[in-house]
């Protein structure tokens, strides 16, 4: 059965993951187990993939989670994790764990758990315009996803503390300064320009050199 939500294809070894309901590519229950079945089926342990490009359709790369489906996880319980959440959180972590170089390119809106999702790939290109934000401090909640991590990691506890409480938008040229993304392209480059970076790594990828790479392949 054909997917609602994401469109996955492999082309000269490289796979494309496609969030595909414009306009808001919203993240729903529906999304998340279609990511699910992909990354289970499709992405790990597949000899045939090279690297993984994360796209999107439309102006936008996501809104992120549907919030009424999101605060329904939560009905009913005292603290725990909802297994929904944790579910999700895994398949974003596996996605970062793959074997190969991850790029997600991003334009328009991206917030929330799209966001955290970019944060899980291993590099990531904008448009100018692009838009990023945590906003789930709008519903008393935190990301759960596992992206603040990562985040931290990029831009500093401080920055991460900042982006969590208070749910601002942050611009590309903001993203940028503070780490969050590896550079900003024109829109109609976006895709072009992962592929040129991933033909630029080496067969054996190394997620900790990826200084190294990326200043390879901007000079």
């Amino acid at each position: 059965m054909e997917n609602k939500n994401l469109k996955f294809e492999i082309k000269n070894r490289i796979a494309y993951l496609k969030l595909s309901s414009p306009p808001k590519n919203e993240m729903s229950n529906l999304f998340f187990s279609e990511l699910s079945d992909i990354v289970e089926n499709k992405l790990k342990d597949n000899k045939e993939i090279s690297a993984l490009i994360i796209l999107s359709e439309g102006r936008h790369f996501s809104s992120g989670a549907n919030i009424d489906e999101l605060l329904s996880y939560f009905h009913g319980l005292k603290g725990e994790i909802p297994p929904s959440v944790l579910q999700n959180c895994r398949s974003f972590y596996e996605i970062s764990q793959m074997p190969y170089p991850v790029v997600a390119c991003v334009r328009g809106v991206c917030f929330g758990a799209a966001f955290e999702l970019a944060l899980f790939a291993h590099y990531r290109i904008s448009t100018q315009g692009a838009l990023f934000a945590l906003p789930e401090s709008s519903f008393d909640l935190l990301p759960g996803l596992g992206g603040i991590q990562n985040m931290y990691i990029c831009s500093g506890k401080a920055k991460t503390i900042e982006y969590c409480l208070t749910g601002k938008n942050i611009s590309a040229n903001e993203a940028k300064e503070v780490g969050l993304i590896d550079m900003i392209v024109p829109k109609n480059e976006i895709v072009s320009t992962a592929v040129e970076l991933i033909e630029s790594l080496p067969v054996k990828h190394l997620k900790e050199l990826k200084k190294v790479y990326l200043k390879e392949f901007l000079n």
